[in-house]
Parts: C-alpha cells; structure tokens; sequence
C-alpha cells in the first residue's frame, strides 16, 4: 500500500493522458518495489537455501501473488520468482543456476519469461516490461533459452494496460544460449506453462477483489 498505490501505478504508463493523470513517461516500474520484495525475500522464496533464498514452495508463493494483483503491481514477479526461479533449479546446469539464482533471491535481476512461435511456427513470444529486463527465459518448441538482452529484438505491443509495457521478442536460437531442449526440453516447457499460468490466476484474484 505504500509503495504501490493508484498514483504509483498510473507512473508506470508511458502515455500520461491514458494514465488518468500520471505524469507520463513511465517504463513499467514502480520506485523501490522490486528492491523491497528482494529485501522481504518475496522474489527468493522458492530459491533453495543454497543459493541464497528460503527454500519454499510456490504454494507459498500464491498469496503473496494474490497481493501482487491486488495492488496492480507491473513489475514481472511471478515470471521472475515463479517460473524462473524453478526452471532453474531443476532443468539448467549446475553453473548456470549458481550465477542466476542467488542475484534473483536478491532482486538484482528481472526475468522475462515467453512463449513461442506457435505451433505453426508464427508469433512470437509476448514478454511483459520487456525493455527493462536483465534476461530473457524462452520456451521454443521443447527447448529453452536464456538470452541477455543485446540478444533480442524488442517490439512493443500495444495493451489495453499501459502499466504492462509488452513488447514481441525476437531472436537467434543458438547452441550458447540453449539451456534444455529434448525431452527434458519440453518437460521444463510444459512445467513452466503450468506456473505461469497459476501465478497469473493468483494476480487475477486479488485484482479481481481489489475491483470488486
């Protein structure tokens, strides 16, 4: 409440006439939130304590979620502290989750988090807040990437919400940003599907209620 207020949350919007009276010019963050859910150790709760988080489980997670909707938080929480973090844990290399994991139970990093091309090979991923993230976690067709952002090409999509500041991303599947892909490929997909399909129903309940 004292973070992310209405007036806080119109700041995110790029367009300060469609924000209902915010300043404008907005990036889709909210001063000193994403450092104060690290500090809280929101975003390192499903982090195993080896590398720093408290070794929770995402049933832990949802009611925190719950409270990232109802406040209308922009910020990419549950792609973050959800799916990232357990993709991570259980499907990257061991070096790859040592150098990622600790600096997410910190709040140092923003993931974006997509899905795609399609099945027919169209699209692409729609990651949110996407101009402000630190990396990219990609699920393409049974493999998935982590891309840094001088990797990708960003292409703003217009939302009907102008605190999420959704953009396409485009880029190079190579074997250096590869982290998965086989069967476990499509395993790691699937499962990260799933959460983020839970961490957004869990933000849509508690917007729902803060609306109702």
């Amino acid at each position: 409440a004292d973070t992310c207020g209405p007036d806080a949350v119109r700041a995110t919007w790029a367009d300060a006439e469609l924000a209902g009276g915010g300043p404008g010019g907005g990036d889709g963050t909210v001063s000193g939130a994403w450092s104060a859910l690290g500090e809280m150790g929101v975003l390192g709760m499903c982090v195993p304590a080896e590398h720093g988080g408290l070794g929770m489980t995402e049933e832990d997670l949802v009611p925190l979620l719950v409270e990232v909707g109802r406040s209308g938080l922009p910020e990419p929480v549950s792609s973050s502290a959800g799916v990232a973090v357990s993709t991570l844990d259980r499907f990257a290399p061991a070096g790859v989750a040592t150098e990622w994991l600790p600096r997410l139970a910190r709040g140092e990093v923003r993931v974006g988090v997509g899905f795609g091309p399609d099945r027919d090979g169209g699209g692409r991923p729609v990651v949110t807040q996407a101009a402000v993230c630190d990396v990219f976690l990609l699920f393409d067709r049974g493999e998935v990437h982590l891309v840094k952002p001088d990797r990708v090409d960003l292409h703003p999509v217009e939302s009907v919400d102008g605190a999420r500041h959704l953009a396409t991303v485009a880029w190079d599947s190579h074997e250096d940003t590869l982290l998965v892909g086989s069967a476990a490929g499509f395993e790691a997909t699937n499962s990260a599907f799933d959460r983020a399909a839970l961490g957004t129903a869990a933000m849509l309940v508690g917007l729902s209620r803060r609306m109702l």
